[in-house]
């Protein structure tokens, strides 16, 4: 026996069918603003104005102050930038030419570089103390066809922290 077709019936599907789709449309965009989210997170300390005094924290939710600043901060494209950052859990002192000095706490310090304007792939660098207790670490950066390629730098180690800058297309 068949059962009849109603006009009831179409309607019941069809209003069904219309939330299903509403429904998956709100899931999607819902996964879509937490992907673009993560992948570009929101500006920090530029490096381009010149040193950038952050927080760090560690996996137990302690903090430093730290020092992180690169040279030359100009960022010019496909020349090596040398990126440095001075942290002990104490606020780094001053040398004689206005460089942040301090004791290292770890051997490296690892930093990623992505750009967040555009996938530009990771540029991964070890940064290394100095004799004066100053991690210094050296990369090449490359710039696309956008006239400001916007980075982001985040460093792993001991206690972890990100920083901004621009590279401008001349």
């Amino acid at each position: 026996m068949m059962t009849k077709i109603t006009k009831q019936r179409v309607i019941s599907f069809l209003l069904m069918s219309v939330g299903v789709l509403l429904l998956v449309a709100y899931a999607w965009q819902q996964i879509y603003k937490q992907q673009t989210h993560k992948e570009k997170p929101s500006r920090h300390c530029m490096l381009n104005a010149g040193v950038c005094e952050v927080i760090a924290i560690n996996r137990k939710g302690d903090q430093v102050p730290l020092r992180v600043w690169a040279t030359p901060n100009s960022f010019p494209v496909l020349e090596p930038i040398t990126f440095y950052v001075a942290y002990n859990g104490a606020q780094p002192t001053m040398l004689e030419s206005g460089i942040p000095t301090n004791n290292p706490t770890q051997n490296n310090l690892v930093a990623n570089i992505y750009g967040l304007n555009m996938n530009m792939g990771t540029i991964n660098i070890t940064l290394a103390p100095n004799n004066k207790g100053i991690y210094e670490g050296k990369a090449i950066l490359a710039s696309c066809t956008q006239g400001v390629m916007q980075y982001q730098i985040s460093f792993y180690g001991d206690y972890e922290f990100y920083v901004d800058f621009d590279v401008i297309r001349k």
